[in-house]
């Protein structure tokens, strides 16, 4: 995802490829859902809709934590493009914090 996000910001300019890369970070991101999901229910033995209610929630909470940070460079004067390398950095400290 991060990889995806960086050549979006670099090849912002072309039109062609920027439509297929928001297309590949579009598909990335919905792959990761389904099995978020499934792992959570899988967990919450005897509450399995609490965790799926849990996991809906977080996913949300992310959402708009994302459209807050994203918008930051945008107030700052970045650019319309900026919110990607957000998006990058977010994705990194995702993949690189420890899971339990």
């Amino acid at each position: 995802m991060a990889i995806t996000l960086t050549c979006i910001y670099f090849f912002s300019a072309i039109q062609p490829v920027s439509l297929v890369l928001t297309f590949i970070a579009g598909a990335l991101s919905i792959a990761l859902a389904a099995p978020i999901q499934i792992l959570m229910i899988g967990t919450a033995k005897g509450a399995e809709m609490l965790g799926a209610g849990v996991t809906q929630a977080a996913f949300n909470i992310g959402n708009s934590l994302g459209a807050l940070l994203g918008g930051l460079p945008i107030v700052a004067g970045y650019g319309y493009n900026s919110p990607v390398l957000v998006g990058t950095l977010m994705a990194l400290v995702a993949y690189f914090s420890p899971s339990y």
